[in-house]
């Protein structure tokens, strides 16, 4: 018996049909990889920015717990709106131990100044914390020079500051600074509680912002 090869290939409609096959099988890995990839994505931007925020808002309640009062009374706040998006600014005296600056006396107040700025490269907010010495050493004169101001936190949709007054109103704007305003408000030079709100921006991956809140009340020493 003589056997011949068979020389027949496959038909054009067999290689479509495989091209087919491959290509849906190579469509699911792929959407599957990308489902992964973003849902590992978005679980790290908000860890990043939960990390961040809480240590953002670690250092304000610190700040604001040893707000003191002096003959230097500083307290104004106020909220700012671009573009969109809600900052603040917010200037205080603290006793804050925590400094490290050479030009700040060892039991000298300290300013503390709260700021939010846009981010060019983003278009978001930048959380920013500066510290001044409210007394400087003999060794200088210019308070700005010694400054030291960096970033909190970034990639901010809206940061907001409310503040409750005895009365137990909600304010977002407070104003001490100096004798004269002091008189005037008698008791209630100070907020009894500041209501802070960090809320980062959302990203292509999660349709609703990442919000982080906390409240913090404001011992001033009096009785």
């Amino acid at each position: 018996m003589v056997f011949t090869p068979n020389n027949k290939g496959f038909t054009l409609l067999e290689v479509l049909l495989a091209i087919t096959i491959f290509a849906i099988v190579l469509g699911s890995v792929y959407s599957a990889y990308r489902t992964t990839f973003s849902t590992v994505s978005a679980a790290t931007d908000s860890l990043k920015n939960t990390s961040q925020g809480q240590k953002a808002l670690e250092i304000m309640i610190n700040d604001l717990s040893a707000l003191c009062q002096n003959n230097q009374e500083i307290f104004i706040a106020s909220s700012t709106y671009s573009g969109g998006l809600s900052g603040i600014e917010l200037s205080f005296i603290t006793s804050n131990p925590t400094v490290m600056n050479p030009y700040i006396l060892p039991s000298a107040t300290t300013e503390i100044s709260y700021t939010s700025e846009i981010d060019e490269e983003t278009g978001l907010l930048n959380l920013y914390r500066t510290v001044s010495p409210a007394q400087i050493s003999e060794e200088t004169s210019d308070q700005s020079e010694n400054s030291t101001k960096w970033l909190l936190c970034g990639n901010l949709h809206a940061v907001r500051f409310t503040y409750l007054s005895a009365e137990n109103e909600e304010l977002e704007e407070w104003d001490v600074s100096g004798e004269e305003s002091a008189e005037e408000m008698e008791d209630n030079m100070y907020p009894i509680m500041v209501r802070l709100t960090l809320e980062f921006a959302a990203s292509s991956d999660t349709e609703q912002p990442q919000i982080l809140q906390t409240a913090v009340a404001i011992l001033t020493g009096e009785e």
